[in-house]
């Protein structure tokens, strides 16, 4: 399975984390940023791509969107055919 991540500064860290851990799964993984965690990142920037790209692909893409609240987050309106799951809280890595 392949799998795209994007997120925000809030959340690079468990981005990182995540990717990490599913790579270990043997899936493949593809980080759409941010690359850095920069304070005040617009996490437009990462999350229209990401829906676009899981949108446009086979069943078997998936993205992860691990950033610091899932409001206004849901990509769904503007990345046409995602719909998003609730958030789940992780405590800090």
């Amino acid at each position: 399975m392949h799998i795209y991540f994007a997120g925000d500064h809030a959340g690079f860290l468990m981005k990182e984390k995540l990717m990490e851990f599913v790579r270990s799964l043997g899936h493949e993984v593809e980080d759409l940023g941010p690359f850095e965690p920069k304070a005040g990142d617009d996490y437009p920037d990462y999350v229209i791509p990401l829906a676009k790209k899981v949108a446009s692909y086979s069943p078997l893409i998936k993205g992860a969107l691990p950033t610091s609240s899932a409001r206004g987050e849901v990509p769904s309106p503007r990345g046409g055919g995602v719909g998003a799951a609730g958030r789940i809280s992780f405590p800090p890595f």
